[in-house]
């Protein structure tokens, strides 16, 4: 889920960078095009006629996801059926039983990786293009193939995460973004900002079409990686 997330962005960065080829050089250097539209680090957005905001995950937010986050890989992996059989599984326990079947998911992330080196280096051609002024028509062909990249880089994330979606991993990671959304999701109550859930469970029985819109906007303000994967 992450990853596809990130991909929707780096979409987003590569048609704004074609579209802004000619006069607007400055604003396609920009290294983070998410990034420079927050400004300062938070989203405001309606919702019907409800205002809601994401602000950047806190160190504290962060803590208190770990922690929560912690507890659920633990609650998945001691986890046993009446006869004491363990109900989930990690992910090497996953990979080694689908390679037995002939499915092999490092195999898998190994082709993603090379695909996103391809990606990248499509990107510093277009990036290079661009500085010398080359016709569109050559930054048209650079486009089309990047979006073959992530085409078939698509395919296999999909299966990928289809795979291992019942994962402790996979799990518990879900369970964390879902209660650091709710931690970082503020409502504009009576002329002011105030947390949009009093509790994490009142968060749960929220509309899916709501949380779906909140949860995109927190993909933008969330970094996987440093707020979550390496705490």
């Amino acid at each position: 889920m992450a990853k596809k997330k990130k991909e929707n962005m780096d979409e987003v960065l590569l048609e704004k960078k074609l579209k802004e080829v000619k006069g607007k050089l400055d604003e396609l250097i920009k290294k983070d095009i998410v990034e420079s539209s927050l400004g300062s680090n938070e989203i405001e957005f309606e919702i019907g006629f409800e205002k809601y905001k994401v602000v950047k995950p806190s160190y504290k937010d962060k803590q208190e996801t770990y922690k929560q986050r912690a507890l659920k890989y633990t609650e998945l992996l001691t986890a046993t059926d009446n006869k004491g059989n363990y109900i989930y599984k990690s992910e090497d326990d996953l990979k080694k039983i689908y390679k037995k079947r002939g499915i092999d998911i490092d195999e898998m992330e190994n082709k993603i990786k090379a695909i996103d080196n391809k990606i990248n280096n499509y990107k510093i051609k277009i990036g290079e293009a661009l500085t010398k002024d080359k016709p569109d028509k050559e930054l048209e062909l650079f486009k089309q193939e990047i979006e073959k990249l992530f085409e078939e880089k698509k395919e296999l994330t999909l299966k990928k995460t289809t795979l291992l979606e019942t994962s402790i991993e996979s799990q518990s990671l879900v369970y964390a973004l879902s209660y650091l959304t709710y931690l970082i999701t503020y409502k504009f109550v009576d002329g002011k900002w105030q947390r949009a859930w009093k509790t994490f469970e009142e968060f749960l029985n929220t509309p899916e079409d709501v949380i779906n819109v909140i949860s995109f906007y927190a993909s933008l303000v969330i970094d996987i990686q440093n707020d979550l994967l390496n705490l």
